[in-house]
This record gives C-alpha cells, sequence and structure tokens, in this order.
C-alpha cells in the first residue's frame, strides 16, 4: 500500500531532530541567519548514494544538520503529496536512471545560539549552488531542506578555461577568477580556490622547487621573480576529470600538478600556470628648447655645453626615482642652438613626475664671461594621450606641454608658478650673454632693449633683439673722460698743499 510523502516526511524528521520547542518573549531581538549553503555529491547512476556532505553559514558555526535520501520510480512520480516516496537506509542502493532520488536536511540551530539567531522565512538556501525547498520552524530554530535530484551518468569534462588579470609591475594579485567550459553543459561550480607564489628568477621555475613562496594579497609584483597562479576546484553535478581534459588559463594551457596523471576520474583538480618574470617597460618623452647666445663685446665665445636641470617650485634641483632625464646643447659662437630634452622611464614614473608639472632650468655653472638666463619653464605631461592599455604591437602616444613660469613673491618666499594665461609654447628657450673681456655683464651696461628681452619670472622671450653698441670709437671716448677727471684730481691735489703750508707760515 502506497505511504503519503508527507507523513513519511513528518516521521524522518521526527527521528532525526527531536528537540523541544523555545519560546520566546514578544519583542525580544535575534539576528537572523541570512544563508545556508549544503554542497553533496549528486547520485551518479551505478555508485551508492553519497553520505558526506558540507555546510557553511552566514554567520558561521551557528547551525549544524543531519541528512537522509528518500527515492521514488519516475512512473509513480507526480509532483503531489500522495507519491509514495520510500526513505533509503544507510545510503547503500545502487543508484539507478529508473528513480528520482530526494535530498532530506534538517537543520537546527545549536542550542548556545538560540537565543541570539533565528531562522527567517526568506533566508538564502542552496544545495549544491540551487535554490531548494525549505520549511522554516514557527519559533524559528530549525529548518528542513529538500531538493530533486535525477541520476545521471557521469561525463568528463574535456576542456576548461580560467581567465584573471595576469601578473602585472606595481599590481596586487588578482584573485577574481572566471571560469568557463567549452559547453553550456558542464557545470563546474561550487568550489574553487586559488593561490599566488613566486620564485626569484635565479632558480629554476619546477613546480617542485621548495624555494616558492606564497604572496600575500597585498603584496605587489615586482621585478626579479618568477609567478605562479595555482587553482584547486571540484566538479559539480555528472562531470569529472580525467588526464584528456585540458586546463587553460587565459587561452594558454597550463601544468597539472600530479592530480590528473591517469586516466581515473576524478571530481577534484588543479591547474598551475608559471608566468614569466617581469621587466619594466621604458618609454621616453621630449621637450624642444634651444640656447641663443648673444655676444656682448668683442670677439664671440668658442664651443660651450649648457645644461638643463629640473627643479621643485621653489627653484631647488630635485630628482626623480626611476626616471633619467638628458637634456644638452653645445654652441659654438653667436645664434641660436635647437636641442631635446628626453624624460625616460615607466610609464608610472614618468606620471608620478609629470601629472601635476615640473620646472626646468638652466645649470647654472658659473663659467667665466656668461650670462646665463635665469628663465623658469614648466613641463606637463599632456592628459589623453598616454595609452596604458595599448597592444604590444602599438607604442603608446605621449605628449609633453610646454608652459612658462612667473615667479610670485610670498611671506614664505619666492615660488614659480605656471602662467597659465600664456598659453603652452612649442618649446622652451634661454638667451645666454658673452662678454669676452669682463668676467661679468653688469646691469647697467644691458640697454632697455636687453631687459626687455626678459619675461615675466626670469623666462627669455623669443624674438629678435639688438646686441648693444660696442664700437671702437665709445671705448676712445670713455678713455679719455678718464684722463680728464684723473687730471683735474691731481690739481686740486697740489692747490690743497699749498694753502696748507701757507697758513703754518703765518
Amino acid at each position: 500500500m502506497k505511504k503519503r510523502f508527507f507523513s513519511l516526511l513528518l516521521c524522518l524528521c521526527m527521528v532525526l531532530a527531536l528537540c523541544p520547542v523555545t519560546a520566546f518573549a514578544e519583542g525580544e531581538s535575534r539576528e537572523p541567519i541570512t544563508e545556508i549553503s549544503i554542497e553533496i555529491q549528486s547520485p551518479i547512476i551505478g555508485e551508492t548514494l553519497a553520505g558526506g556532505w558540507s555546510m557553511s553559514s552566514n554567520p558561521v558555526s551557528t547551525i549544524g544538520t543531519t541528512i537522509a535520501w528518500m527515492q521514488i520510480l519516475k512512473t509513480d512520480y507526480t509532483g503531489g503529496e500522495d507519491d509514495p516516496w520510500q526513505l533509503v537506509w544507510g545510503f547503500t542502493p545502487t543508484c539507478s536512471e529508473d528513480y528520482y532520488y530526494m535530498l532530506v536536511c534538517n537543520v537546527k540551530i545549536y542550542e548556545r545560539f538560540v537565543g541570539t539567531y533565528f531562522i527567517p522565512d526568506d533566508i538564502d538556501a542552496t544545495i549544491n549552488g540551487k535554490k531548494c525547498d525549505i520549511e522554516v520552524a514557527a519559533d524559528g530554530n530549525s529548518c528542513t531542506m529538500t531538493y530533486l535530484f535525477e541520476a545521471k551518468t557521469p561525463q568528463p569534462i574535456s576542456s576548461i578555461d580560467f581567465s584573471l588579470e595576469e601578473p602585472a609591475l606595481g599590481k596586487t594579485p588578482d584573485y577574481n577568477v572566471m571560469i568557463t567550459a567549452d559547453s553550456p553543459q558542464y557545470s563546474l561550480e561550487p568550489y574553487w580556490d586559488i593561490g599566488w607564489y613566486k620564485l626569484p628568477k635565479n632558480l629554476s621555475p619546477d613546480l617542485d622547487n621548495t624555494a616558492w613562496e606564497e604572496m600575500g594579497e597585498d603584496e605587489v609584483f615586482t621585478e626579479g621573480y618568477y609567478y605562479a597562479a595555482g587553482i584547486w576546484f571540484y566538479a559539480n553535478d555528472t562531470h569529472y576529470f580525467n588526464a584528456n581534459t585540458l586546463l587553460k588559463l587565459n587561452g594558454k594551457a597550463g601544468r597539472n600538478p600530479d592530480y590528473l596523471e591517469d586516466d581515473a576520474s576524478s571530481y577534484f583538480a588543479g591547474l598551475i600556470t608559471i608566468f614569466d618574470p617581469l621587466e619594466t617597460d621604458y618609454y621616453t618623452v621630449t621637450a624642444s628648447f634651444s640656447v641663443t647666445v648673444e655676444p656682448f663685446d668683442r670677439g664671440e665665445p668658442g664651443e660651450t655645453t649648457f645644461e638643463l636641470e629640473t627643479v621643485n617650485g621653489r627653484g631647488e634641483p630635485v630628482e626623480f626615482d626611476g626616471v633619467k632625464v638628458t637634456a644638452s646643447v653645445t654652441t659654438d659662437g653667436a645664434g641660436t642652438y635647437p636641442s631635446t630634452m628626453s624624460i625616460s622611464g615607466s610609464i608610472e614614473d614618468l606620471r608620478d613626475m609629470l601629472s601635476e608639472g615640473v620646472y626646468v632650468r638652466q645649470v647654472n655653472e658659473g663659467k667665466a664671461n656668461w650670462n646665463y638666463d635665469d628663465g623658469v619653464w614648466a613641463l606637463f605631461l599632456k592628459e589623453g594621450i598616454v595609452a596604458l592599455d595599448a597592444d604590444d604591437d602599438a607604442a603608446p602616444a605621449y605628449s609633453i606641454l610646454i608652459f612658462p613660469t612667473i615667479l610670485e613673491e610670498t611671506e614664505n618666499g619666492e615660488y614659480y608658478e605656471v602662467d597659465w594665461d600664456a598659453g603652452s609654447f612649442s618649446q622652451m628657450s634661454f638667451i645666454n650673454t658673452y662678454a669676452s673681456n669682463q668676467t661679468h655683464i653688469r646691469a647697467e651696461d644691458l640697454s632697455d632693449e636687453d631687459e626687455s628681452t626678459k619675461q615675466a619670472g626670469g623666462n627669455s622671450s623669443s624674438g629678435d633683439k639688438s646686441n648693444p653698441q660696442t664700437g671702437d670709437g665709445n671705448g676712445l671716448a670713455l678713455c679719455a673722460a678718464l684722463i680728464a677727471v684723473s687730471a683735474a684730481g691731481m690739481a686740486t691735489a697740489r692747490l690743497s698743499g699749498k694753502r696748507g703750508k701757507n697758513g703754518r707760515a703765518k
């Protein structure tokens, strides 16, 4: 005679989980358990029902569970209350394709947490990652979870492809692994895990090398190491892995850590992919500049080298880690000499240096007879140009913006400010003046036109300039004037001496 399903289920629950009902005062506050997840091997044709399982909850370790299997012939199943389900004792029967199987999980809050937590009616309850039916007791201290399985024949997984962000200098390890199979029928849930490891690049990158060291989640990738991503996972439902399963990471085949070495099927597998040591990609940005030499006195200067340097807003020399700056030009006589400043480094270092701007001026080496242009310019990395994610075959494009500066005087000292109103320039320009027969040029010796060549903040403006007149006639006139002044002084001294003698004689 057929037995009623729900009568049998009620008896089962009474046998498995007899417990007293606790009453709570109205208004008593308890925290809800928000999630219950149970993982178990699905019924496999020709194998016995699984007796072991795992459970997780949120909060963790607040509940316990017992399980039981029930079975019914597919021909007797209607989905109604009168279906003749039978309790499976001892999990021993061999699963058959002629039956449906139901997992019954009786969940109960541990006695010590009964006054702290309760199971709500809308709890997120899953079995093997899928929504299941659930009945919650009136007092919220227990529930019954059920899920219907159909026994299936195991199928091998031919390939599986993982994707994650590969190691990059300055980045932290990626744990957000995406898992895809080569067919929608393959389910690779519910479990996966990943670890990151590093090995000095002077050692052999063997999987068995004991020098591999596990990385921390906040540790960054640097030069000098091999890196490896290790992924461990289980197949779900009725699929399995074997020696023919192709495991790939980002489309590239990985190495299997001895779990699938033979033809035996396995519900557990692993993949380790080793990445080559990282190297910094160096890029170079350039900024044009020119140095103009103007002679002040007779003769012209010979070959002279001028260099530029980077400074901060106070005009103090400053260097940047990981960045190499090269900027010099050699002149040979009067004229304008164009050149290029090169700034080389990784994209991260270039951004650190140029994203907020850097100031540039000439190095004043104090060479005799030279008056150095003390102008200061500001350089910026042009936004929207740097392509960090460019393809390997396409070099990123860069651009430098050049602005003049203004020297501002404040209570805290002098600072250079960018002259945004002047707009950007195509190059930096410096004008140096040479005097062949004097150690330096006095300010009063410069004509008004020479003074007008200085921009605000000391920058030299571009354009034509007139050299001071240095003809021989002016030199002779100056000498004559000096002689006349000297003669007058001597005459005055002699006259004063005579008066003194006359006074003493009286």
